[in-house]
């Protein structure tokens, strides 16, 4: 089988900026190494949006686990901007 439905899914791409958020539907493009699913909107309707792993999920607790991960490493990532213009200094030329 090449595609299968499914859902729900929950896509944390944007989870940082909007939040987690949840699909119904998706189709599972399984020609793509596993890895992409396409996500239909109630009605039938197919939206534009295709995602790739790991940014969807089958549970709501792998997307919570994968967001906080995400979370983690920006604040790693700001503590590190922190520093990096803390410890600057400045010369005039």
């Amino acid at each position: 089988m090449e595609n299968e439905l499914i859902g729900p899914v929950w896509v944390t791409k944007d989870a940082l900026t909007c939040g987690i958020t949840k699909h119904s539907m998706a189709v599972w493009n399984r020609s793509i190494r596993d890895t992409m699913i396409s996500i239909k909107e109630p009605g039938g309707v197919w939206a534009l949006d295709h995602y790739f792993k790991p940014d969807w999920h089958l549970s709501e607790a792998e997307a919570m686990e994968r967001a906080e991960e995400l979370r983690n490493s920006k604040i790693d990532s700001v503590v590190k901007q922190l520093a990096k213009l803390r410890s600057m200094t400045f010369v005039v030329r």
